[in-house]
């Protein structure tokens, strides 16, 4: 078993990036011409660019800001740039597992960048295109008491079905997520039906086997987030896409146990601290 933790060394494949900057900057090479063209190829650079947007700045060790990049042949790109102020390897697990999705086809953030001076870190990805978070998805449309709209039922059905495969691929590839709520799945409406990408993966642990502890956590978190918007009948769907990816040993009902007891006390610490 191993386990891949900040700090361990991971390159992507030689031919799809390019080291910069000493080797303090990876930029993906089909990336690299926004970056060269924004003046961007440097460490510093990146680092300390205002963003042209705040995207997220909730605790005062990280955030992250968006930037808006263009070509001289006029193609523009949004990509978020998360920075780690005092710690030099916080980037390294988030940057191996959005390879990691790439490589499995998991709807993920997509690599763009990854650098480090030795004291500050930063892993930037690819925008992602979404209408709204799958957290406000559910409370607008599947409270109870609120008007639902035609066809509810079956749209549900599909989603629930999207969270299943992205989790049962997630965890059939030894990886646990730590953050697994329905505010980091990403919501886009489209013709052809709803599609989901799952974000924020600075906290995923990699396994060559994934320990029972994980999964359940991860469960545990998913379903306290969606426990006001599911009856069984969803849960046993979910369950049943999710198995038929990721198979787990344990017996059903031992493993809801734990994961509702590891729920319980998720919503306790919540309240607790007032989060």
């Amino acid at each position: 078993m191993y386990k891949v933790k900040a700090g361990d060394d991971f390159m992507p494949p030689s031919h799809e990036v390019r080291s910069l900057d000493s080797g303090r900057l990876l930029i993906r090479s089909e990336y690299y011409e926004y970056f060269q063209y924004g003046g961007l190829l440097t460490f510093e650079d990146i680092f300390f660019h205002p963003g042209h947007a705040v995207a997220k700045c909730a605790v005062t060790d990280r955030n992250t800001v968006r930037l808006d990049l263009g070509t001289e042949s006029g193609s523009k790109q949004s990509f978020f740039v998360k920075r780690h102020f005092d710690d030099a390897h916080a980037s390294v697990s988030e940057w191996h597992a959005m390879w990691r999705f790439l490589e499995l086809g998991i709807a993920g953030p997509v690599p763009a960048a990854f650098g480090s001076n030795g004291r500050h870190s930063l892993v930037v990805s690819k925008g992602v295109h979404y209408d709204m978070k799958l957290s406000e998805w559910a409370r607008v449309n599947l409270l109870p008491g609120v008007p639902h709209l035609k066809g509810i039922r079956s749209l549900k059905s599909r989603v629930i079905g999207l969270v299943a495969e992205i989790v049962g691929r997630m965890h059939a590839a030894g990886m646990s997520h730590q953050d697994l709520y329905l505010c980091h799945f990403l919501m886009q409406e489209g013709k052809g039906g709803p599609s989901l990408t799952l974000i924020d993966l600075q906290r995923v642990n990699l396994f060559k086997n994934l320990p029972i502890r994980w999964r359940i956590k991860d469960l545990a978190q998913l379903y306290f987030s969606a426990s006001n918007y599911v009856t069984m009948q969803d849960i046993d769907l979910f369950w049943r896409c999710y198995i038929s990816i990721s198979p787990v040993k344990f017996p059903r009902s031992l493993l809801w146990f734990m994961i509702l007891l590891k729920s319980w006390r998720i919503r306790r610490h919540t309240a607790k601290h007032n989060l």
